[in-house]
């Protein structure tokens, strides 16, 4: 036998329980070796780590996966696979799987695969802009393009596949975590349960609410970036490796009349997009990074538009006016929302929660008549809170938001979800109803996007592009 030498011989190194198992090529031939114990690897029932060179003398292939008694590793042609049999530990029966499909020959290295359901994938090493799928029972290897480089923004040395996944879950750093449709919706729940997060639906599925999303893809901070994305039939969105992209929010237009003005703008300059339509009543389309020429030609044919973060566009366009807030169900989110943004106290000098009623009358001003009357929900009681917040706030434009968050506190004139948000400057206000449907943070977070949205089509605080 032959001393096992990391630096020198290629090799396949296994470690099952506390027990190394590796073999390596003498020549042509594939010798079987085995170290019975390693005191140094603690016991793991079925616990398999796999670090491979290469598994044939004339074709360096790509790191190796463990599948069902086997060990798989594609050879550098990326035309053929080779399976390794297991028995008691040791390797035996090489065979040559010849693939079909998305093959080509290059000299080109996978990154190290990782298995989910019966498939291999990988990432293709030379230009990280393909997901290879391999498909052991069909014998095919499929590739699936990325619209984007992956060199420059991920690890791909550091993937790995996930058997677990427990409440002591931290990341070192930014993770992206892909799963199916078995895994996506438990990944979620684990990660909301982490961050303290209430779920919502979003395209069938659960996800914690406070979240960066698109369609099977969402991004949410814990120590660092957590991007889970469920991988079927296209690639989603990636959010940790996506470059600079656009939002443009329209206002006072359905997503069809949206489309059929800028979808020749699109085509036009070769552009993707995704459109949304938002929560707060207004359409959001996601597309690429936009020149300033492109953006103008969009405002030609939509004036009423907002790109980029609504809340960074207030603060950006807002001074030297200011505005304020009345809150009663939202206690607070708007205010909280806006000042997480650097510059916000260039429009903003402060707001206040009016909870109770008593406080809506000693704070604000509300009559107690009108309490009694109305009740705290109502239009009546929402144009007093916009009067008594510009009044001593001594603001140029206000927002006034009371309703029912839930669960509880719902009639059946008033269920839960029904909502007034009003908005005022000096001279007039607005009052509009509402009714949300969803838990409470989720009626919280759409009476603020109503409220904002609101706001800027009773302003006019539309984007201008000189």
């Amino acid at each position: 036998s032959m001393e096992l030498n990391e630096n020198n011989i290629p090799y396949i190194l296994i470690q099952r329980d506390r027990q190394l198992f590796y073999s390596y090529l003498n020549g042509n031939s594939f010798v079987k070796e085995k170290n019975i114990l390693n005191p140094l690897v603690p016991k793991a029932s079925s616990s398999y780590v796999s670090q491979v060179d290469s598994f044939d003398h004339s074709a360096r292939g790509s790191k190796s996966v463990y599948l069902d008694n086997n060990m798989y590793d594609i050879d550098g042609t990326h035309s053929f696979i080779y399976r390794y049999n297991f028995n008691n530990g040791i390797i035996s029966n090489q065979t040559k799987i010849n693939l079909s499909g998305d093959v080509w020959l290059s000299s080109t290295p996978y990154t190290k695969p990782v298995v989910i359901g019966n498939k291999i994938y990988s990432i293709d090493e030379d230009t990280h802009s393909k997901i290879i799928e391999t498909d052991i029972a069909n014998k095919t290897l499929k590739t699936y393009p990325l619209p984007f480089a992956l060199d420059k923004n991920i690890d791909y040395k550091s993937i790995k596949y996930i058997d677990s996944f427990d409440i002591d879950f931290k990341p070192k750093t930014d993770t992206l975590i892909v799963t199916n449709k078995k895994t996506y919706p438990l990944v979620a729940r684990i990660l909301a349960n982490l961050t303290n997060q209430q779920l919502i639906v979003k395209d069938d599925f659960l996800i914690p609410e406070n979240v960066k999303y698109s369609k099977n893809s969402f991004l949410l901070d814990y120590y660092y970036q957590i991007n889970v994305i469920l991988l079927e039939d296209k690639i989603p969105e990636i959010f940790l490796i996506t470059p600079e992209y656009e939002q443009i929010n329209i206002f006072k237009f359905d997503k069809d009349t949206a489309l059929m003005f800028l979808e020749p703008i699109f085509n036009a300059h070769k552009l993707s997009y995704t459109v949304i339509e938002h929560e707060g009543g207004f359409v959001q389309i996601v597309t690429e990074y936009l020149e300033d020429i492109v953006k103008k030609e969009i405002l030609n044919v939509l004036p009423f538009v907002v790109f980029g973060d609504l809340f960074e566009h207030i603060i950006k366009n807002l001074p030297p006016k200011k505005i304020t807030f009345a809150e009663s169900c939202t206690g607070g989110l708007i205010a909280s929302t806006l000042t997480k943004i650097s510059g916000s106290s260039a429009c903003f000098d402060g707001s206040v929660v009016t909870y109770a009623n008593r406080i809506k009358n000693e704070w604000l001003g509300v009559d107690k008549l009108t309490l009694e009357k109305y009740g705290a929900v109502s239009e009546q009681t929402v144009k007093e809170m916009l009067l008594g917040s510009i009044e001593i706030s001594k603001a140029d434009f206000a927002i006034a938001i009371s309703g029912i968050a839930g669960p509880t506190g719902g009639t059946p004139t008033k269920p839960v979800g029904t909502v007034f948000i009003g908005v005022a400057n000096q001279k007039t206000l607005k009052v509009e109803e509402f009714h949300f449907k969803g838990e409470r943070n989720y009626i919280q977070y759409q009476a603020m996007m109503n409220a904002i949205r609101m706001f800027i089509t009773f302003s006019g605080l539309y984007s201008k592009i000189n």
